[in-house]
């Protein structure tokens, strides 16, 4: 009868055991699921009291270019620490399929070039094959107007799809600046972006070969 006892007993004392482990992990579960929602709902209120304001743009996109970064360097406020011309270039060249890569060009002040891949026809001067030297230069003429000129090359290339230009005006110091394509003659021709985003002071072009442009506030 005693071992009968002593066994029942220690039976019992597992099954405290069990239930007393099962309590703690049910208490140590809740306790856990609380933190990690106060901390998801704290982030998310930072978020939208300290974040950014999202901008609505939309952006045609370009096959085959992404991680294209449009802020590096921008200026602003009329205090460009900038020395013009700026000067970007990237080879393009003819992959085993026949085709030519994609890639992009960025300057310090954000403006950029991008193209995606099999878009690139050179130019009749450029045996197809060969590589393409692609060039982006912006320049500050001292002409007494505040304003940035843009110019691509070499001249004759054509693209398709449309190669991606991103317009980055904010190193002029303006809020709103106007779009010109300069034509041969050194005219100025206003013409409309395809899309602007003012409050990051940026307009998007697509374009089906190059042309030069100026950013001026008239």
């Amino acid at each position: 009868m005693k071992q009968y006892h002593f066994t029942q007993t220690l039976t019992n004392t597992e099954v405290a055991m069990k239930q007393l482990k099962r309590f703690f992990r049910t208490v140590f579960t809740l306790i856990f699921s609380f933190s990690l929602i106060f901390a998801l709902t704290g982030c998310n209120e930072n978020a939208s009291v300290n974040g950014p304001e999202a901008v609505n743009v939309a952006q045609q996109p370009v096959d085959g270019v992404t991680g294209v970064s449009l802020n590096k360097g921008r200026g602003g406020g009329g205090s460009s620490q900038l020395q013009y011309p700026l000067v970007g270039s990237k080879i393009f060249s003819l992959k085993r399929n026949g085709t030519y890569g994609s890639g992009s060009i960025t300057l310090d002040n954000g403006i950029s070039f991008s193209l995606g891949t099999d878009a690139l026809t050179p130019p009749s001067d450029i045996p197809f094959g060969d590589d393409v030297n692609i060039t982006v230069t912006c320049e500050r003429p001292n002409t007494g107007r505040n304003e940035l000129t843009i110019e691509f090359g070499p001249h004759g290339c054509q693209f398709s799809p449309r190669a991606m230009v991103v317009l980055d005006w904010a190193d002029l110091g303006i809020d709103v600046a106007n779009l010109y394509y300069i034509n041969d003659n050194g005219d100025y021709v206003l013409q409309n972006p395809d899309q602007i985003d003012i409050q990051n002071k940026r307009m998007y072009l697509y374009l089906d070969h190059f042309s030069r442009y100026a950013l001026a506030a008239d």
